[in-house]
């Protein structure tokens, strides 16, 4: 029997546990636009010609819309609106038809108003 060398065995090795470093996060700037120094005028009127030319001295008056006798215009004043002191706003009267003299929709039945 040849004598052999006394062998060992190696003992366990142990890694260190993986470090992970995490990448910076930077939050974006917002960005911001400037606003234009001009800016266009806003539409006042309900249509083209639904104008409120020499209204009288009260707010909220009707007037029968152009070219179609189911609709009308309300006239209205906001003397604090510097860009539209007086505007319209467009309304419908459905199957009647609007009648200036009364201010109302009136059933076409009744009515002396031809469209």
């Amino acid at each position: 029997c040849v004598d052999s060398p006394p062998t060992t065995t190696p003992g366990p090795t142990t890694r260190p546990p993986p470090t992970t470093t995490e990448k910076p996060t930077t939050t974006p700037k917002p960005t911001t636009t400037a606003r234009p120094t001009t800016a266009t005028p806003r539409n006042c009127w309900a249509c083209p010609t639904c104008t409120c030319d020499n209204p009288p001295s009260m707010d909220n008056f009707f007037l029968p819309y152009p070219g179609d006798c189911h609709k009308y215009y309300e006239c209205i004043y906001e003397g604090t609106d510097s860009e539209c002191p007086w505007s319209s706003v467009g309304y419908t009267c459905d199957d009647w038809v609007f009648n200036p003299n009364q201010a109302s929709c009136v059933s076409p039945e009744i009515s002396d108003i031809e469209c």
